[in-house]
């Protein structure tokens, strides 16, 4: 594909921008996947963006396709979800082909344009702190990789975006699994060159000082684990030390499980989905630590990151629809239901306790040591 179109700081790569013909998305290779629609929303001369509470930067809005949407309707929603907007005059723009980092991975991003007809006031939810509206002018707080798309998406010129990086000043790139790099200083403390403040709604934000703490302890845990398991290849996730059987590799798939079954079903009552719904637990209960020992790098960790991006989905719906105090899904034996709070704090004892467990494993392997992830690790 030649030399890549925009890079980010963390080594993720634009690679390539095929543009919609006639407002239809160009065919790509079905081998790789398409998980992610972005939207590129115009009022005037202006792109509204948004500030992502988790990965503490500037983004265009969207997120992940759910299972049987389109990616027009998955943008459409995400927009909705993340700024309060409605969306009009709906088109494709085209479609942007990444190579992600650490283990370069391909993935497609379906991306639309709409109009916004009337700004109206931001209410801040668990995931999206705030809005603005940005001229699109290069700044330290969006990324090449965005920026890039937002003008090409608009039918600006294809030009290689200029590289402007500066070590720690530039967010990840619009993925649904790499939209995790730290933020430029700007970002975190007040609006960047370019961009106009959006007011906040009077109304009550449904997002508590404690909801956000939880998932800031949440997401520096799941970090942490990243961290002590990534950029390992078979033989590493399979290795074992004293006279346990765990592994790194089945580590990772456990927590992938974990996450659908305590988040999905017991927090939001879905369904496991796959690979999950296919096996037989009481047959062979180990499945998860057996299996994550024998699958590939790639896969297992696919496996984990997107179970964690949809429980992020998941908390932010729950949080928003019940509050902390909110019940979960399901019933303890003795007749106990447990709140959204008492979920989301098992959840982080889980990570503590298997982040434990790696960090003995890792040390084993290659001599990895450490209390976090330094701060340029991105998951």
């Amino acid at each position: 594909m030649g030399e890549p179109l925009a890079v980010d700081s963390r080594g993720n790569k634009l690679l390539r921008w095929l543009p919609a013909v006639g407002g239809v998305l160009p065919a790509v290779d079905p081998s790789v996947p398409t998980p992610l629609a972005l939207m590129v929303a115009r009022r005037g001369s202006r792109t509204l963006i948004v500030y992502n509470r988790w990965r503490e930067c500037w983004e265009l809005p969207g997120g992940m396709i759910e299972p049987g949407e389109s990616a027009e309707a998955a943008a459409r929603r995400e927009f909705l979800e993340e700024t309060g907007h409605a969306s009009s005059d709906v088109r494709a723009a085209g479609v942007a082909t990444f190579r992600l980092a650490p283990d370069g991975r391909l993935e497609h991003g379906a991306v639309y344009t709409c109009a916004v007809d009337e700004a109206v006031p931001f209410v801040p939810t668990v995931e999206i702190e705030r809005i603005a509206w940005w001229d699109g002018s290069p700044s330290q707080g969006v990324t090449e990789l965005d920026t890039f798309i937002s003008r090409a998406a608009q039918g600006g010129r294809a030009s290689r975006a200029p590289d402007h990086r500066e070590p720690g000043s530039v967010c990840a790139a619009a993925s649904s699994t790499f939209r995790g790099s730290r933020p430029a200083v700007v970002a975190r403390t007040g609006y960047a060159p370019g961009m106009t403040d959006v007011g906040t709604s009077s109304a009550q934000s449904t997002t508590s000082a404690e909801a956000q703490a939880l998932l800031s302890v949440l997401e520096r845990n799941r970090r942490t684990f990243a961290w002590k398991t990534a950029g390992l290849d078979a033989d590493g996730l399979r290795a074992t030390t004293a006279a346990s059987s765990m592994t790194l590799g089945g580590l990772v798939k456990h927590m992938a499980l974990v996450e659908a079954d305590w988040l999905a079903v017991k927090l939001a009552g879905e369904a496991y989905g796959p690979p999950w719904d296919t096996v037989d637990f009481d047959d062979d209960p180990d499945w998860d630590w057996r299996t994550g020992a024998l699958d590939a790098a790639d896969e297992v960790h696919g496996l984990w990151r997107d179970a964690v991006e949809r429980s992020r989905r998941i908390v932010t719906r729950v949080i928003d629809e019940r509050g902390l105090d909110g019940p979960a899904s399901f019933t303890w034996p003795d007749g106990r239901v447990p709140s959204v709070r008492a979920m989301l704090l098992d959840m982080i004892e889980e990570y503590a306790r298997h982040t434990g467990h790696a960090d003995i494993l890792r040390e084993a392997v290659d001599g990895r040591v450490g209390e976090g992830a330094p701060r340029d690790f991105t998951f």
